[in-house]
């Protein structure tokens, strides 16, 4: 694991086609398939995040939050979270590779070879990965990693969270499910971002694409 998290943070961005939200009796709190890019990495995450699929088009940076509202693009806007139910730390491939880097073990790590050259890993974190919440007591992720055996690139994964929460009416899966991975790619920032947010974001994003 420590290879594959390696090699994704010297690519400093990668890009999966993605798909989730919550399950079972509220599987309508869902988002579709959509592009999902991270780039600019740091230690422990990303300062630069991008999903666009479905009405959903929202960049997820470090500094601020801009979503595409009715043609325009809006900084920080209140209602951002409220109107997608795509919820980035639960996608986060970050937090599935370096959770299970401090919490796993190699034994408790489940080893699947595949016959395309790819091999897929599963193991559980139990109470390791989010910082309790007074909505649910605890929580279980349930973690999938794909890895190109050649590339040590992550080619696909899955995330299913499990909640055991405070009201028995509440929403307590949540999963995703992300395919087609490629590392190395441009994040999309339309000049309008660009120009809006912070000196670091523009610095960040220069580093990935190249100046403007």
């Amino acid at each position: 694991l420590r290879e594959v998290f390696r090699t994704l943070q010297n690519a400093d961005s990668a890009t999966w086609s993605l798909e989730g939200g919550w399950s079972e009796d509220c599987s309508e709190h869902s988002f579709g398939r959509g592009d999902y890019t991270i780039a600019g990495f740091y230690g422990l995450g990303s300062n630069l995040t991008r999903f666009f699929g479905g009405s959903d088009s929202i960049l997820h940076f470090y500094d601020d939050d801009w979503s595409l509202e009715d043609g325009v693009w809006m900084k920080d806007s209140p209602d951002i979270w409220d109107e997608t139910y795509w919820d980035p730390p639960f996608a986060d491939i970050h937090e599935l590779l370096v959770s299970a880097l401090y919490h796993v073990s190699n034994d408790d790590i489940r080893v699947e070879s595949t016959v395309l050259g790819e091999t897929t890993l599963r193991y559980t974190l139990i109470n390791t990965t989010r910082p309790k919440s007074d909505w649910y007591r605890s929580q279980r992720l349930e973690g999938h990693i794909t890895i190109d055996d050649r590339t040590r690139e992550i080619t696909a994964y899955e995330m299913d969270w499990h909640f055991d929460t405070v009201d028995s009416n509440s929403c307590d899966r949540y999963e995703v499910r992300a395919s087609q991975g490629e590392y190395g790619v441009r994040i999309e920032v339309p000049d309008a971002v660009y120009s809006g947010t912070t000196d670091d974001m523009r610095e960040v994003i220069d580093r990935v694409n190249g100046p403007r």
